[in-house]
């Protein structure tokens, strides 16, 4: 992962699969989101108390956080607590 610092005062980490642009404390958008600025959709992911929360999530933002969270050594774990594999899915057997 590169972080950087741009002359919009916006910082960016360069992470697989594209650019996380963060926008204020806690906050940040995935400009490489296949659905960016479509209908007025984003990929937004929020930092707080320890969680990163995204709301409504689709399978390739699955995947994106899957790769964020092994980076993190941590897991992606749904409202319901389903934990999500590699490929956006949720893995019942992983369920505790």
């Amino acid at each position: 992962m590169k972080c950087q610092q741009n002359l919009d005062n916006f910082a960016e980490a360069v992470v697989s699969n594209g650019i996380l642009r963060v926008e204020s404390e806690g906050l940040s958008v995935w400009l490489n989101y296949s659905e960016h600025e479509k209908n007025g959709n984003m990929a937004w992911f929020d930092y707080f108390e320890g969680n990163i929360n995204v709301k409504n999530p689709d399978e390739e933002i699955l995947k994106k956080m899957f790769s964020i969270a092994q980076l993190l050594n941590a897991k992606v774990q749904g409202d319901e607590g389903e934990i999500y594999n590699a490929d956006g899915q949720a893995d019942w057997q992983l369920w505790k």
